[in-house]
């Protein structure tokens, strides 16, 4: 590739990630999210409250403490133009809190962030260029 040219990166999350809250009074959450160049491009979030609720990335879902999780495998791409550096992370945080002595809370997670393939996209006038010096070799033999 040249100074020019300008890549694709073809990336992919698999995770599995879960959380619990038993007894009387308790809740906790776990947020996994992938975040280019400290913009948030995605999120799993799962919430186990035995009061409010339990939630899947803000949406109810009808259950009151237990357990809740989820699994699964998410694919990205971006762009890298010539001479730019883009930051891409994958961030985890579990919180939790027992209000009451009978309660208790419990979480896992993992998680894998892989490059699957990158993409050299020519310029677009380098692939003018080589076209018409095809054009021109085509000429030349008739």
């Amino acid at each position: 590739g040249s100074s020019t040219d300008t890549y694709q990166i073809f990336f992919s999350v698999s995770y599995n990630h879960s959380v619990s809250a038993t007894g009387d009074d308790a809740e906790i959450e776990s947020d996994l999210e992938i975040h280019v160049d400290d913009t948030e491009i995605w999120q799993s979030e799962i919430i186990s409250d035995l009061l409010v609720g339990n939630s899947a990335n803000d949406v109810p879902t009808g259950d009151f403490g237990g357990t809740i999780g989820r699994i699964g495998v998410e694919e990205f791409s971006l762009t890298i133009a010539p001479g730019a550096l883009r930051t891409i992370s994958l961030d985890y945080t579990i919180i939790g809190a027992v209000y009451q002595p009978n309660s208790s809370v419990t979480g896992n997670a993992s998680y894998f962030l892989s490059i699957d393939d990158i993409r050299l996209i020519p310029e677009p006038s380098s692939s003018i260029l080589l076209a018409l010096g095809g054009l021109m070799l085509l000429r030349r033999k008739r």
